[in-house]
């Protein structure tokens, strides 16, 4: 973004020669501009486009068919939009003609408060084409400012240290989370060897999660890093369920038949809740939407497959001390 616009001199020189062509002498009304200004603005808009005459009736053809197909309400519209467009023009020719080019001292005020520091230093905007959210980016983009200018600063500074903060802050809460909730199944199961058979569905789908996000070059950032403590609270229903109904059953098969059902359907609503949010335009919250759903995914097939494997094996080498007295 420029604060004073470049190549002024030229743009100024086009300006002027087409006031002074048309405007200079009687300045035309908004709402009825000159039948040869028009034509020579869209000559010129096909001129640039280095269009042939065939190619130029044919698109003349298109414009004169579309706008004969407009109702009255279009019609309107398309009348404001000409006018608007047209009295920017003429007042843009009007400024150019009359003030010249612009500097420093003729920007308002309201304008040079926002662009302009005590010392009259002209601010940079500088804004990320691809990958904006990227940290690897940020991190890169914020470096190099740094360098040119060590007091610059910004929204991508302020994310930098809150990724930091959040990060930490969520690694902690997400160890004393699991801690918590390792807790709170041993109270209810009684049984050091059940509470970590309940486990699996949590931990070996967070691994697994982990594995699909470097696979896919997915790294962790301030909106999906709220990933891993909301996989550790879902999940550790379906760890619940199954070992619960195993208990009650005493046989894969009916824990299968009976939490597995359950589980895959709470499983999906609660994937198809999440995975909602993939479609928002927002990247940050897509892309949680996204892992969301995978997570979730991960923790019902291993529920329904290496849990109940497990569960057999235990349950084959150690005489029945899996089930509760």
């Amino acid at each position: 973004m420029y604060l004073i616009p470049e190549n002024q001199s030229e743009k100024i020189s086009i300006l002027k020669n087409l006031y002074n062509r048309y405007l200079i002498e009687e300045k035309p009304k908004v709402t009825n501009v000159p039948l040869n200004l028009v034509t020579n603005l869209i000559l010129f808009q096909i001129k640039n486009k280095n269009f042939n005459e065939k190619t130029i009736y044919t698109e003349v053809k298109k414009m004169v068919e579309k706008l004969n197909s407009l109702n009255d309400t279009e019609k309107e519209k398309l009348q404001r939009e000409i006018k608007n467009t047209f009295y920017f023009l003429i007042k843009s020719m009007e400024n150019a003609s009359i003030n010249g080019e612009i500097t420093i001292n003729n920007i308002p005020e309201y304008i040079k408060s926002k662009n302009l520091d005590a010392d009259k230093n002209i601010a940079t905007f500088v804004f990320i084409k691809k990958g904006a959210w990227d940290e690897e980016n940020m991190k890169k983009i914020v470096n190099i400012l740094r360098n040119i200018e060590k007091n610059s600063t910004g929204t991508t500074f302020v994310w930098i240290k809150l990724i930091d903060y959040i990060r930490d802050d969520l690694v902690r809460s997400s160890i004393i989370v699991l801690a918590l909730v390792f807790l709170i199944v041993l109270f209810y199961f009684r049984k050091i060897n059940i509470t970590l058979l309940t486990l699996t569905p949590v931990l070996f789908g967070t691994l697994w999660l982990f594995n699909f996000m470097m696979f896919f070059g997915i790294k962790f950032n301030i909106a999906n890093i709220v990933v891993i403590p909301l996989i550790i609270g879902i999940g550790i229903d379906d760890g619940i369920h199954m070992m619960h109904s195993y208990i009650e059953s005493r046989s894969i098969i009916e824990t299968l038949k009976q939490s597995g059902k359950a589980v895959i359907i709470t499983s999906i609503t609660s994937m198809l809740g999440f995975g909602s949010l993939y479609f928002v335009k927002d990247p940050l919250v897509s892309q949680m939407g996204f892992l969301l759903f995978f997570g979730i995914l991960f923790c019902l097939i291993i529920s329904l497959t290496i849990l109940p494997i497990f569960i057999q094996i235990f349950n084959l080498s150690k005489n029945n001390i899996l089930l509760m007295k």
